[in-house]
Order: structure tokens, then C-alpha cells, then sequence
């Protein structure tokens, strides 16, 4: 029973302050990566491109999981990236913003015409 406490705790704070921890966590990973690519000292290891490539995707896959806890509470992006990202994946499924467009009629204000 504690378990179950536990998680739901977790997935309470995860949706309150998950998307913007993911996106700063996913930056700092991104950042991590970069300056590791740019310090590599041994080109023939295995761990020169390993560990950058490794920082380099859960960087990405954390800042893009970040942008989509956020759509998917306020069905909108803040980024094009992601909401092209999550639009192309599994033909749009993952979307969160789809469906939510707001219709815009024109107005004209000289009434006269």
C-alpha cells in the first residue's frame, strides 16, 4: 500500500513540476554532451563517443518528454521542435495539441463595405 502512496505521489509531482525539471534536466544534458564531444582527448576508446552520444539522447528524449507533459496540460507547445516532433511520431497520436484549435472568423471593421 505504501508503494502505491509512493508512485502516486511521484506521478502527482511529475505532472506539477515535471515539465519544467525535464526540460532543465534535458538542457543540462544537452550541455553535458556537448562539452564532452568538444573534450575528447582519446578518439580510438569506445567511452569518446559513448558517453556523449549517451548525454546527447537522454538529454534530447528529456527535453522533448518535458515539452510534452507541458502540451499536454495546456494543449500548446512553447516549442515548434517539439510539436513537430510529437505530431510526426506514430502519425500524430501523441499530440497533445491536435484538436484543440480555436476558430478565427474575420471581422471586418468598416461596415459600410
Amino acid at each position: 500500500m505504501i508503494i502505491v502512496l509512493v508512485l502516486i505521489g511521484i506521478a502527482i509531482a511529475v505532472w506539477l513540476i515535471g515539465s519544467i525539471i525535464l526540460r532543465g534536466i534535458g538542457w543540462f544534458f544537452l550541455f553535458l554532451g556537448g562539452v564532452s564531444l568538444f573534450f575528447i582527448e582519446d578518439y580510438n576508446s569506445v567511452a569518446a563517443y559513448g558517453y556523449p552520444g549517451a548525454f546527447l539522447s537522454i538529454g534530447i528524449l528529456s527535453w522533448l518528454v518535458g515539452h510534452w507533459i507541458f502540451a499536454q496540460k495546456r494543449h500548446y507547445c512553447n516549442s515548434d521542435i517539439a510539436r513537430r516532433f510529437w505530431g510526426w511520431l506514430a502519425g500524430g497520436r501523441f499530440d497533445t495539441t491536435r484538436n484543440y484549435g480555436y476558430v478565427v472568423h474575420h471581422v471586418d471593421e468598416d461596415p459600410k463595405r
